[in-house]
């Protein structure tokens, strides 16, 4: 938490925020304004990707050691999102590849083989992080009544599942095996029940 008084969107703050609390390092999951997928313009959510990057780029450039983010990867323009990576990929900030998948797009789509390709090349992880009001919407969000409660109780670690369930059952780690994945914040209690 930062300190009272602090704004934690300075590098040095957040770094001093680190020092306090014994943290080497902090991974920084881009906020929801991040959730272009739902605009009608996928040039609009490739140019505001661009910034994000950029943003990242100069924010973690007086501790690239300490300071992680993720390169956020589109799904509906792949060929931007390749790119990005490629841009991005050898930045020391640079640990991940947070795809947005747009409605209707499973993680294990033939049309994004791309973007696993180019994470596997650069070494990055893939990172999945539901989100709970704003696209990419969790599976089942027409189905909550509009009830934030259950959107992060019971479709979050939903959407986890999915995720992960397209990366095992799709052969994703077949066809990528230097590909690595990791769920954010949705919780694991479903795995061992997977595991029997």
């Amino acid at each position: 938490m930062p300190r009272p008084g602090t704004q934690d969107d300075q590098a040095a703050n957040r770094a001093a925020d680190m020092d306090d609390e014994g943290v080497d390092t902090h991974f920084l999951i881009p906020t929801s304004w991040l959730s272009v997928v739902g605009l009608d313009d996928p040039e609009i959510e490739v140019n505001l990707i661009r910034a994000y990057h950029r943003h990242m780029a100069d924010f973690t450039a007086h501790h690239p050691d300490r300071l992680k983010s993720l390169i956020v990867a589109s799904s509906r323009v792949v060929p931007e999102a390749v790119r990005e990576i490629r841009e991005w990929g050898k930045s020391k900030w640079a640990v991940a590849v947070l795809p947005l998948l747009a409605k209707d797009m499973p993680a294990d789509h033939p049309d994004l083989y791309p973007i696993w390709e180019a994470a596997a090349e650069h070494d990055l992880a893939i990172a999945n992080h539901s989100f709970t009001w704003n696209p990419p919407y969790y599976p089942g969000y027409h189905d909550l009544w509009e009830n934030i409660f259950i959107g992060r109780a019971a479709a979050h670690p939903w959407g986890a599942m999915r995720f992960v369930a397209s990366f095992v059952g799709g052969g994703l780690f077949d066809r990528f095996p230097s590909l690595r994945m990791g769920v954010l914040e949705g919780g694991f209690g479903w795995l061992p029940f997977w595991a029997r």
